[in-house]
């Protein structure tokens, strides 16, 4: 038979997720892992050229400017 007094520990006891602040340096490190990928695969195809150029150039920006202060 099930307590509300062993439901309350149970539920106060749980730890919620831990949200880590990371360095801009860590941000860029995992990012460049990331793009290296989609530079390999679209940067010979001339067409994609820009767009591959654009995703770099916004990825580099978005984690330099850090608008919402999320790294994470």
């Amino acid at each position: 038979m099930v307590t509300i007094g062993s439901i309350e520990a149970n539920i106060s006891s749980a730890r919620g997720p831990v949200m880590v602040q990371r360095s801009k340096a860590e941000a860029i490190d995992r990012a460049e892992d990331r793009l290296a990928l989609v530079n390999r695969a679209f940067r010979g195809i001339p067409f994609f050229r820009p767009y591959v150029l654009g995703l770099n150039l916004l990825t580099y920006g978005l984690i330099l400017v850090d608008p919402l202060d999320r790294l994470e």
